[in-house]
């Protein structure tokens, strides 16, 4: 996005002047004044089916509060905002609460996890590559041998057989690669024919020293973004108790008057208004105060209600990081386990084609441990996703 390409001017209309960003220009949303965000851009909308369900034109009242808590990117306007909306008549049966909270979500979250698997699948597939040009070698060899009379058509079609099973969990495995691209794509919001290049490798995915210090790092509930926004909520249940309970409190309220009367002729009337007036007034809540005091136990209700539900989701996330913990680890002692026994394979392979080419082994060996090897990379990569999955929803919870 170019500024050449937009009138940036009229895009400011009158809103203070300010040099050109692109960023601005594409994510208006994010900033203000361009945008109030939450409220304006999903709140003012998601909240009229209330009204078209009660017929009600406007709450009562509306507690709220939000801030900054998942995307520190520079954007002004709120990623996390949580409102109360109170309805109908204190202490009436038509009196009720409207609890709307929303957060802003990049997506960051999506793309990381499909460009760990695309770098997953790309490893796997140079792996299988390498194999099936071993594989095709050793086919050639033997139908040669063949040709010449020293070797049987049944070994030679063995090999075919294996590369050709080779070959097709290549295709197999292309397709998957491409479809993660087209997701990636689809997300960064790119053209189909946007070519996409990987530049780590899965070497650089595995940081088994960070995968150790995320296992280690203690649980802080403050950093976590759906604590974060049920304490919001339950603080907002708490001012309402408190705004309910001032209902009944008597309002003393003090006023002061100015008066200044214009005389259109010379002849001066009878003035009996001071022109100045001071007074204070006293309001007692004596009719309404039944229903304010209903009002009051109803927002202390919610506020109890809030408070279990903060205490039920702390107990949850403790048990849920503990158990996230056992799986990562887990996923570490399969993932050594798995690769030993790809390595293990990838030798047994080698050697059994060095055998047969020497004429030691039979084709049946080299099958046999083709095969092995195509499963044992599988799990392997298998192994990886795993470990890669589990560190990201750690890595959530934790808020990293």
């Amino acid at each position: 996005c170019f500024e050449a390409d937009t009138d940036w001017n009229r895009f400011l209309l009158n809103r203070p002047k300010e040099a050109w960003d692109p960023r601005k220009y594409l994510e208006y949303r994010l900033f203000w004044p361009f945008s109030s965000g939450i409220p304006g851009q999903w709140m003012s909308h998601q909240i009229d089916t209330v009204h078209w369900f009660t017929g009600l034109s406007h709450p009562l009242s509306v507690a709220a509060n939000g801030g900054i808590y998942c995307w520190n990117d520079g954007r002004r306007n709120f990623d996390t905002v949580t409102a109360v909306f109170d309805y109908g008549t204190p202490g009436g049966s038509d009196h009720f609460q409207v609890l709307y909270t929303s957060r802003m979500h990049n997506s960051a979250g999506g793309v990381k996890e499909l460009y760990f698997s695309a770098l997953v699948t790309e490893s796997s597939l140079a792996l299988l590559k390498e194999n099936l040009k071993s594989m095709n070698k050793l086919y050639e060899v033997t139908q040669n041998s063949v040709n010449v009379g020293v070797a049987e058509q049944t070994s030679a079609d063995q090999l075919k057989v294996q590369a050709a099973s080779m070959e097709a969990t290549i295709n197999s495995t292309e397709r998957a690669l491409e479809m993660v691209y087209n997701m990636m794509r689809l997300q960064l919001t790119l053209d189909e024919d946007v070519k996409i290049v990987l530049t780590q490798t899965v070497n650089d995915l595995l940081d088994l020293e960070y995968i150790d210090s995320l296992m280690s790092e203690t649980l802080e509930l403050d950093r976590n973004y759906d604590y974060q926004l049920l304490k919001n909520s339950t603080e907002l249940a708490r001012k309402q108790v408190t705004a309910s309970s001032l209902s009944n409190t008597p309002t003393l309220s003090v006023f002061h008057q100015y008066t200044y009367k214009h005389y259109f002729s010379n002849e001066m009337t009878m003035n009996m208004t001071p022109p100045n007036m001071m007074g204070v007034s006293l309001s007692i809540p004596i009719f309404t105060s039944l229903a304010n005091t209903a009002s009051h136990k109803d927002a202390k209700l919610a506020y109890d209600k809030q408070l279990n539900t903060l205490m039920d989701t702390e107990l949850a996330l403790k048990v849920q990081h503990s158990q996230m913990v056992f799986n990562l680890k887990s996923a570490v002692e399969k993932y050594h386990t798995q690769r030993q026994g790809f390595e293990v394979a990838q030798r047994v392979f080698d050697n059994v084609t060095k055998k047969y080419e020497h004429g030691i082994a039979s084709s049946l060996d080299v099958t046999n441990a083709g095969t092995n090897l195509i499963n044992a990379q599988a799990s392997y990569v298998q192994s990886v996703l795993e470990i890669v999955d589990d560190a990201i929803s750690l890595s959530e919870i934790l808020n990293k």
